[in-house]
């Protein structure tokens, strides 16, 4: 069993030392047996020129196992005699994100155990087969750079990915209405997505505070801002992320941030408006869907409602406008196609059968040529018969 595990953490003012130092992998354990045992250490030092007590997170990121592996070996993470983490490598991967210690400034250092044990009853089904992770370790909520990743039991290397993060250029606010607005993002790996937002005003708190990081279930954590919504995409996560804000005031502006967890992303702060109550909806880079009713004059009236009307952005007066034209048309549709039936039906035909009636026609005529001319030659021979 192969047991290879890279190493990332985040740049100053937090330094993060390993035992076996990239491009090394933490742990690295080609021959791993039942009932063994690996231990490494991890040092973190809060370098911050400040006494704040920082948090310190862990979580693992690009996991793979093969064979259930990881539901066979158990991480314990210790400070000294203390344990502070004890479960399975399988609910490590499931847990993303975990808290594990609180470390204060000033240069203050800790040394945190991390060890990996494989269960003494785990039977030959596990042979051949193996796991592996990146383990991130960091301030809880901040991102850091990449290490060089590498050895491991094939021996290659490779450029470990960055920790969570949210491209600032990824975040969208796709369409706006009069009470709700919905917002896109990517992220750098497979996370949940949350938005936390409040309005502006003066009564609505929106300054970022990473220590309110408990949240009230069912909701997540507010991060000082005065809302939030669920957390979505918990299980299976996702790289692109798309999150509805419902019950909005019409004519607002809100502040908000994408929040993301993995380990914790939260973009930078950005803003919208909401729409006026009666202003048409429209999604953001569109143009504009129609030219109104007042800036337009004979067909282009019907022409520009009926495109309002494909792309659904048309105002409450001009549904009714076009509605109020198909109802005449229909009108006029129906007018007609009861005048052609009601003359028809007097011969008791329909137009499936003009065809019928046209050689009908047709047949009467010749008959009644036919008989004309039969009695005007009778008539010649009557009238012969006498001069003689």
């Amino acid at each position: 069993m192969s047991l290879p595990v890279f190493t990332q953490a985040a740049v100053a003012p937090l330094i993060v030392e390993f035992e076996n130092a990239p491009p090394l992998p933490l742990f690295d354990q080609a021959n791993f047996l039942p009932g063994q045992a690996v231990t490494r250490w991890v040092k973190v030092t809060n370098n911050t020129n400040t006494i704040q007590t920082q948090k310190i997170a862990v979580e693992a990121i690009n996991a793979t196992t093969t064979g259930d592996l990881a539901s066979q070996l158990d991480l314990t993470i210790r400070e000294g005699a203390i344990v502070l983490y004890n479960k399975t490598l399988e609910q490590f991967f499931d847990d993303g994100e975990i808290y594990f210690a609180d470390l204060a400034g000033s240069g203050s250092q800790a040394q945190y155990d991390f060890s990996i044990a494989f269960k003494s009853g785990a039977n030959n089904d596990f042979q051949g087969k193996g796991v592996g992770f990146d383990l991130l370790v960091g301030f809880q909520g901040q991102e850091g750079g990449s290490n060089n990743g590498g050895g491991g039991a094939s021996g290659g290397g490779a450029v470990l990915p960055p920790g969570l993060t949210i491209p600032e250029e990824s975040v969208v606010i796709t369409t706006t209405t009069q009470a709700s607005a919905t917002i896109t993002w990517t992220t750098s790996y497979q996370s949940t997505s949350q938005v936390i937002y409040a309005m502006e005003g003066g009564t609505e708190e929106h300054s970022l505070d990473l220590s309110d990081n408990v949240g009230t279930p069912p909701y997540p954590p507010k991060y000082g801002y005065e809302h939030t919504t669920l957390e979505y995409n918990t299980s299976p996560r996702v790289t692109f992320h798309t999150v509805t804000l419902d019950g909005l005031e019409s004519g607002s502006e809100y502040y908000f941030r994408p929040v993301s967890h993995g380990s914790l992303a939260i973009s930078r702060e950005r803003s919208f408006t909401t729409k006026e109550a009666g202003e048409a909806n429209v999604a953001a880079g569109e143009a504009e869907p129609l030219i109104r009713i007042n800036n337009i004059e004979g067909n282009n009236t019907s022409q520009s409602i009926q495109k309002g009307a494909e792309q659904g952005l048309l105002t409450e007066g001009e549904e009714g406008l076009l509605q109020q034209q198909e109802e005449s048309q229909q009108g006029e549709s129906s007018k007609d196609n009861s005048l052609k039936n009601a003359l028809m039906a007097s011969i008791g035909l329909f137009p499936a059968d003009l065809a019928v009636l046209t050689l009908l026609a047709l047949i009467i005529i010749l008959y009644f040529i036919i008989v004309f001319l039969i009695k005007k030659k009778k008539k010649e021979k009557r009238e012969s018969s006498k001069h003689f």
